[in-house]
């Protein structure tokens, strides 16, 4: 594993006591200066004044450390040192966060005069005793001295505690890792967030009867922004764009020449499955060497875990509270699979005949925050899913419509390619799951408890959508730019040609034209506006996605229509389908209503029939009842990634899907 700042100390015990006795210090080797807050060899953090850390503290673990307050005004101040639940949100029994009794009289609270001189330290521990990572900040608020010399109410924020309880040093324990035996090495690591950047400190020790090792590594993550580390499946390929190849990215993200993402300056993680010919090579190979597109089967782009601000809880028609349509939507990454927005919503799935089905019901109001239902999958919670780069196409593209009506073709996603058409709902579902068959071509597992290869759901477009439409998107300094059309439309009859990757300005109306992904034009119609984005989500072909109505009222069944009966719903296979309730209308108020939460549907409804940025807003409905996305190359202002349409599921010359990889 390639790590920068790498940290030695190696400490030699000198004298030969008996077996019993040993002893561990597992301390940093240098001071490593992040704003205002610092840290060195004795754990010890300065905290200015009103300046916080936030700590990410592993299950059944501990972090002992010492804040320093320090005070730089020119006067003397009073101070609090207080913590506050990040995840969870509140302090659960068995967490204890507080002060280290020891010889030291300095307190969380108190007076301090100015100068260096006058720092205070305070010896913290934070115990997590429970079977979960937790996340806590650790801050200091401040009160000023008023005329009579009396110091003046400390005013702490929503959520932020003054640490009061106290433990003694034995049950805070040391520094140190415990000392395991003769021989043994122990680990102890911890993730803090400095700056935006997580940044993981781990301490292995080692003993035996005379000498002790002593490793600590600093591991930088380039990405500011608190996204989800990528999680790569077996013998998926971590790359990055040189500016003529695709080579493979450093996968700890840690090397700026190989950087493999950084979605505070929109470079989204992407990834490659290859052919089995050189694949161990390309698997083992060191960062930088080149990944031929030749050898590529599938191109993927991470979405991490976010939630987002809600600006149209109730899917009211022309309803956006904060102006996410023309400033973007308020998208902040989640910590590994926490869930902590503040907005619930309950749907019916799976529901017996006799059972009620309602339209989705949500607690919580617009400005509030909600974690994307796209990352739980089935009763898993997910750190991200994989979505592919570009719509689907097959292994034998010249055939008709790129593949037509066959399950016997093997996925490719990829660039420059006649994407696959003329396929039920139900061939492309099963197309897409057979990628992860025994002994397939992209040497998935099919373990299905590890991966899980599906088409891409409704939900899952609306996670790429919104991202689409943030700061880590297609918007900056306030304003959004719409995405570019694929706009590539060629030939005739079964010869018919939509070409994956190409690009317009949005809006263009059909060309056999294709600019291709690498070019300006070709970049403008990604989710980023460069090469590191998705593609193909305005125009190409229509996409199938698995969102589906009920067949009837009062409870949902599945409405196959005529896609086919390899799809068929059950409690088992429910979490591979979004279901919405039954309706016969599909441009009003009540169609919309059956929208859900994080689909981009009804909630970026501008009016009747339109979306925003004039994408066209047919919901689903009783006769129509599977959801397609994109648009296609002819639908010019009214295709985008928030368009949304019926239609019953069955093949079509002009509609295509899209494969989505989750690693469980």
């Amino acid at each position: 594993m390639k790590l920068k700042n790498m940290y030695l100390l190696l400490v030699v015990v000198v004298g030969l006591f008996t077996l019993a006795i040993y002893s561990t210090y597992a301390m940093f080797t240098s001071t490593v200066e992040i704003g205002n807050i610092s840290m060195d060899t004795d754990l010890n953090y300065t905290f200015k004044i009103n300046s916080n850390q936030e700590f990410t503290i592993g299950a059944r673990s501990k972090l002992r450390f010492n804040a320093i307050v320090e005070n730089d005004m020119t006067s003397a101040i009073s101070y609090g040192i207080y913590y506050k639940m990040i995840n969870p949100g509140t302090l659960p029994s068995n967490i204890r966060i507080a002060e280290v009794t020891e010889s030291s009289n300095s307190t969380t609270s108190g007076p301090i005069q100015p100068g260096t001189d006058n720092n205070i330290t305070v010896p913290l521990v934070i115990i997590n005793n429970t079977d979960e990572s937790i996340t806590v900040q650790i801050g200091v608020r401040t009160g000023y001295y008023n005329d009579n010399n009396q110091p003046g109410d400390i005013i702490y924020e929503q959520g932020e505690v003054l640490i009061t309880d106290m433990v003694d040093s034995e049950t805070a324990g040391s520094y140190s890792c415990e000392l395991v035996g003769e021989g043994d090495c122990t680990e102890e690591c911890y993730t803090i967030t400095e700056n935006g950047y997580k940044n993981t400190y781990c301490t292995t020790t080692c003993t035996s009867t005379s000498t002790e090792l002593t490793n600590s590594e600093e591991i930088i993550n380039l990405d500011p922004s608190g996204a989800n580390a990528p999680k790569l499946v077996d013998n998926m390929i971590p790359v990055m764009y040189n500016g003529s190849n695709w080579v493979k990215a450093d996968s700890e993200n840690s090397d700026e020449n190989y950087k493999w993402y950084d979605y505070t300056n929109k470079q989204w993680a992407n990834a490659v499955l290859v052919s089995s010919t050189n694949r161990n090579t390309y698997v083992e190979a060191e960062a930088g060497t080149v990944i031929p597109e030749s050898e590529v089967l599938a191109y993927y782009v991470w979405i991490p875990r976010y939630k987002y601000k809600v600006f149209n809880v109730a899917k009211t028609i022309g309803t956006d509270s904060y102006n996410a349509k023309t400033t973007g939507i308020d998208i902040v990454f989640e910590e590994g699979t926490s869930s902590t927005g503040e907005i619930k919503c309950n749907n019916y799935s799976f529901a017996a005949a006799s059972s009620s089905a309602t339209n989705e019901t949500c607690s919580g109001t617009n400005g509030q925050y909600y974690t994307h239902p796209a990352f739980t999958f089935g009763d898993t919670e997910l750190t991200g899913i994989w979505v592919g780069k570009f719509e689907s196409a097959s292994s034998n593209p010249s055939a008709s419509y790129g593949g037509s009506n066959s399950t016997t073709l093997t996925v490719r996603v990829k660039p420059n390619m006649n994407t696959w058409r003329n396929n039920p709902v139900s061939n492309f579902y099963t197309v897409i799951k057979n990628m992860q068959n025994n002994g397939n071509e992209y040497g998935l597992s099919s373990d299905t408890s590890k991966v899980d290869s599906h088409m891409l759901k409704n939900i899952e477009w609306g996670a790429v959508a919104y991202l689409t439409h943030s700061d880590y998107g297609r918007c900056s300094n306030g304003s959004c730019s719409e995405i570019g059309i694929n706009n590539y439309y060629s030939g005739s009859g079964s010869s018919r040609q939509f070409k994956t990757g190409c690009g317009a300005n949005a809006g263009s109306s059909s060309s056999g034209t294709c600019n291709e992904y690498t070019t300006s034009l070709g970049m403008n119609a990604s989710s980023t506006g460069n090469i590191y984005g998705i593609y193909d989500l305005s125009g190409g072909a229509y996409e199938y996605v698995m969102g589906n109505m009920s067949s009837g009222s009062g409870s949902y069944t599945y409405n196959a229509k005529s896609a086919g009966s390899n799809f068929s719903y059950s409690a088992s296979t429910a979490k591979y389908i979004d279901t919405y309730a039954y309706g016969t209308s599909y441009g009003d108020q009540t169609a919309y209503n059956r929208a859900r939460l994080g689909d981009a549907t009804g909630e970026v409804v501008s009016s009747s029939y339109t979306a925003w940025n004039n994408d066209y807003a047919n919901f689903v409905l009783s006769s129509f009842p599977w959801f397609l996305r994109g648009g296609n190359a002819h639908n010019g202002s009214g295709a985008g990634v928030f368009y949304f349409n019926y239609k019953h599921g069955v093949s079509g010359t002009y509609f295509s899907a899209r494969a989505a990889l989750l690693p469980l």
